[in-house]
């Protein structure tokens, strides 16, 4: 893949963002223990038609229990999406063969357009993805290139995952969206000249799979006469619920009630709840309805 010759252990253009460090490598592979010293929290592997760099079940395994996540790329020809559907459908199918062999079965897999692709060529790029999404599923569907092709696959809704380049892109990842994974510079591991990644969401496509965040929805609370404001925050934040606050739960409650948040609506809950503003700890009349997520 492509690669800038600097030596900073950081993402051009995305600075601002430290991201979960990691790398990714070809033919030549550091030493795990390397890796681990380095701080490499994940590594992206290839699968191909060249066994010579792929991804071995041994070394799958090995990763995983030193701790290494591992993200999967095919990539053999760098402009093997110029073949169209049914070559991302053959393409997906070996891809899918070797994380069966590794043990990874049902990981995401980034699929490598690896040259300057011009939009004249974006309809065989996503038909291509399209291929993958035939055998694969979309959900699980990855690209990895420059910023315009990826935009343009972006719009189209065809892929999942999106892994950015410094190559060919100038200046737009700047302003652009964020990808799950961001490319630039490279490192020397173990001996072993390696390009720098960093992972921006949580979610990046790696293996292990990250745990499924607990899902919250919007809905009334009614009181018992036995709540307060104050034990009904406690007990939603124990639960793992985020932003709920006396002062949120307030704000929510007024703002489904009445379509916005002022002093009127303000003063009327607090008389409502028995001024929980000034003792959130006193019991709120039963029958009293909150706004909560839970």
């Amino acid at each position: 893949m492509a690669v800038l010759t600097v030596t900073q252990h950081h993402v051009p253009h995305v600075a601002a963002r430290s991201g979960i460090p990691g790398v990714d490598y070809a033919w030549s592979k550091p030493a795990i223990s390397s890796l681990k010293n380095a701080g490499e929290v994940f590594v992206a592997q290839y699968d191909s038609l060249d066994e010579s760099k792929n991804l071995t079940p041994s070394r799958a395994r090995d990763l995983l229990a030193a701790g290494v996540k591992i993200v999967l790329v095919y990539e053999y020809g760098a402009q093997d999406m110029l073949r169209g559907k049914a070559g991302g459908e053959q393409d997906a199918q070996h891809a899918e063969t070797a994380a069966k062999a590794c043990g990874i079965d049902g990981i995401p897999v980034y699929f490598a357009a690896d040259w300057d692709a011009t939009p004249g060529q974006q309809a065989a790029i996503d038909d291509y993805l399209d291929g993958c999404a035939a055998v694969i599923g979309r959900s699980r569907v990855g690209v990895y290139g420059g910023y315009w092709p990826l935009s343009r696959a972006r719009a189209a809704g065809k892929a999942a995952y999106y892994w950015g380049t410094p190559a060919w892109s100038g200046t737009e990842w700047v302003t652009g969206f964020t990808p799950d994974i961001m490319q630039g510079g490279f490192v020397t591991i173990g001996g072993v000249q390696c390009d720098l990644d960093a992972g921006l969401h949580d979610d990046y496509g790696q293996w292990p799979r990250p745990s499924s965040p607990a899902q919250f929805t919007w809905q009334w609370l009614t009181t018992d006469g036995n709540m307060s404001l104050a034990g009904v925050s406690r007990q939603l934040t124990s639960a793992g619920v985020p932003g709920m606050s006396p002062a949120h739960i307030l704000r929510a409650t007024c703002t489904k009630l009445n379509g916005h948040w002022d002093t009127q609506m303000f003063g009327w809950l607090n008389l409502v709840l028995g001024d929980p503003v000034e003792d959130p700890h006193t019991p709120i009349a039963a029958g009293s309805k909150l706004w909560v997520l839970k």
